[in-house]
């Protein structure tokens, strides 16, 4: 049995066009949101679960990483009124 392979060309054009999106979309985030503050509470917290509690690792991780996104979820919700002003 015989196959074949077809190879569509794309149109390279607006991949500046896509990325110079993409860098918006994050520094606008970036500006928007407090990584650093949530991520580092966050952190210490697993830390401390990890050394003193001898808590697995990858678990703490996932913790650190969810609670991360709810913080800022809360803070979008919470402080959403002087976020927009």
């Amino acid at each position: 049995m015989r196959q074949s392979l077809v190879v569509k060309a794309i149109d390279n054009s607006n991949n500046k066009n896509v990325v110079s999106e993409i860098r918006t979309g994050v520094d606008s985030m970036l500006a928007k949101y407090d990584f650093l503050s949530t991520s580092m509470g966050a952190l210490a917290v697993t830390t401390y679960c990890v050394i003193y509690k001898h808590q697995d690792p990858l678990t703490a991780l996932q913790i650190t990483a969810s609670s991360v996104v709810v913080a800022l979820v809360l803070n979008e919700v919470l402080f959403e009124h002087q976020n927009h002003q």
